[in-house]
């Protein structure tokens, strides 16, 4: 697209500095789009595509910013839109002072955010995903997409607490397994409750405040996003206790293999035929 606002005469400054920006800046979405997409899963789609919908008005893209409700002012300079609009704008309209460099320096904070995201938390995210991927394929409307988990499904800090004193890490799992039995559905049915609760307020807010639509919108969005995140924390808990109860069942020998194929897993020098052997076993 920018390539083509060039060929129809497009007016730019510098048409060099406008296709360079937009292809930076076009990096930078995309790394944020696929550390959320590979970190969180659905969840993450989901943010992303809230983030879009919500930066569109709230980051200066359709009108000024001091024409928008206080909720998009508040969170605009938050916005990796903000800052990809502004240097595209110092392109087309002239550059002032260090302006541009600043624009493009918050961006690359945002990237490399992204790949941290994107590093840290893929592999420690991997079994949250993966649930959430089975509890949506088991609902029959949507295609699962398999995670792939570098090691075992199991925790490292299970494996470490069942080799340094096994009879306190059953003792530690079964009081968790008599908390969840008690509490499983209780927790699932308040997140629900709190889901439907909240969309029947923000129906009412909208009704009444009609100029706040594109506040409560958002702000629905979000809400659904929390809603899941919760019912999907409460199976995350769920599975982990049950994943102890298989940890603390395994010989010694069975715990150290293991903790060795963990240690493995998470090695950043570790061979990649190694890793792909792990994530196969998973």
């Amino acid at each position: 697209m920018s390539i083509g606002n060039v060929v129809i005469g497009v007016q730019t400054v510098n048409p060099v500095f406008f296709l360079a920006t937009s292809v930076a800046i076009g990096l930078v979405y995309l790394s944020i789009i696929y550390a959320l997409a590979v970190s969180f899963g659905y969840i993450g789609k989901g943010i992303a595509v809230l983030l879009v919908i919500m930066q569109i008005p709230g980051a200066s893209g359709i009108y000024p910013i001091e024409m928008m409700p206080d909720f998009f002012r508040s969170l605009f300079p938050f916005f990796p839109f903000t800052y990809g609009i502004d240097a595209l704008r110092e392109t087309i309209g002239g550059f002032y002072g260090l302006n541009y460099l600043r624009y493009m320096a918050v961006l690359a904070l945002f990237a490399a955010l992204s790949f941290a995201v994107g590093i840290f938390l893929r592999q420690r995210l991997g079994n949250f995903s993966r649930l959430f991927n089975s509890k949506v394929a088991e609902t029959g409307l949507f295609l699962s997409e398999d995670v792939q988990i570098l090691g075992s499904r199991r925790r490292l800090t299970q494996l470490v607490q069942a080799l340094t004193d096994r009879e306190k890490f059953r003792a530690d799992n079964a009081r968790r397994r008599r908390w969840l039995d008690l509490n499983h559905r209780t927790l699932q049915w308040a997140a629900l409750s709190a889901g439907v609760l909240g969309t029947m307020v923000l129906f009412v807010v909208g009704s009444v405040f009609p100029d706040a639509k594109a506040s409560v919108l958002g702000l629905w969005g979000l809400l659904l996003l929390i809603v899941m995140a919760a019912m999907v924390t409460v199976e995350y808990i769920n599975q982990s206790v049950t994943y102890g109860s298989e940890v603390v069942d395994l010989p010694d020998d069975a715990l150290k293999q293991a903790l060795a194929e963990e240690e493995v897993a998470i090695r950043s020098d570790a061979r990649l035929d190694q890793l792909e052997k792990q994530g196969q076993n998973a």
